[in-house]
C-alpha cells in the first residue's frame, strides 16, 4: 500500500496508449484520467507526446534507490530536485519599484521631463511580464540569443519612438 510497483507503472501508460502506438498524447491522457498534472510533469520535452521509454525513464528517475516500486515520497524528492528559474519574477519585482517612484516623481510634480520616469518602465514591464510567462514553461536551456534580439529589436526602438514623442510634444525641432 503506498508504493507503484514498475508492473504497475508500465500497466497505467497501456491503460492510456488507447491506439496501442507506444506514444500517449496529452488529449488521450486527459481522456483516460481526468486531469494532466502527472502527464505535464513527465514530459520533459513538453513536445506533448509521451512513448513508452520516456515513462520508463521516469520510473528509473523515481526509483532512485532500485526498489522496483516508488512512493509519494519519491516522487516528492524528483519534484523538490527541479529548480525553477525565478530571475524573471525577480526582474519584474524591479521593475514595479521603478515604476512605482517614477510614477511618485511624475504625480508629485508634474512635468514632460518626469513624464518620462513615470512612462520609461511601463513598456518594459508589459515585456517582462510576457517574458515571465513564456520563460516559465521554458526548458533550461533557454535561448538567450532569442532575448537578446528581442530587447534589441522590439523594445530599443520602443523607447526610441516614446523619447522622440516626448521632444514634438516639448517642441524640441520647432524652428523660431
Amino acid at each position: 500500500l503506498g508504493h507503484v510497483s514498475r508492473e504497475r507503472w508500465n500497466a497505467i501508460f497501456t491503460e492510456a496508449d488507447e491506439n496501442r502506438t507506444e506514444r500517449v498524447s496529452r488529449s488521450e491522457w486527459r481522456g483516460i484520467f481526468g486531469t494532466i498534472y502527472a502527464f505535464d510533469f513527465i514530459d520533459k520535452d513538453g513536445n506533448g507526446s509521451l512513448e513508452r521509454s520516456e515513462w520508463s525513464e521516469a520510473f528509473e528517475g523515481f526509483d532512485r534507490e532500485a526498489h522496483d516500486s516508488i512512493t509519494a515520497a519519491d516522487m516528492l524528492k524528483d519534484v523538490d530536485s527541479r529548480c525553477i528559474d525565478l530571475r524573471a519574477f525577480y526582474a519584474l519585482g524591479v521593475a514595479f519599484w521603478g515604476l512605482g517612484i517614477g510614477s511618485m516623481s511624475y504625480h508629485v510634480c508634474p512635468s514632460l521631463l518626469t513624464f518620462q520616469f513615470d512612462t520609461c518602465f511601463m513598456i518594459p514591464l508589459a515585456n517582462l511580464f510576457t517574458l515571465a510567462l513564456l520563460d516559465w514553461r521554458a526548458s533550461s536551456s533557454s535561448d538567450t540569443i532569442t532575448s537578446v534580439k528581442y530587447v534589441l529589436y522590439v523594445l530599443t526602438p520602443l523607447w526610441l519612438i516614446n523619447f522622440i514623442g516626448t521632444w514634438y510634444d516639448i517642441k524640441a525641432f520647432e524652428i523660431d
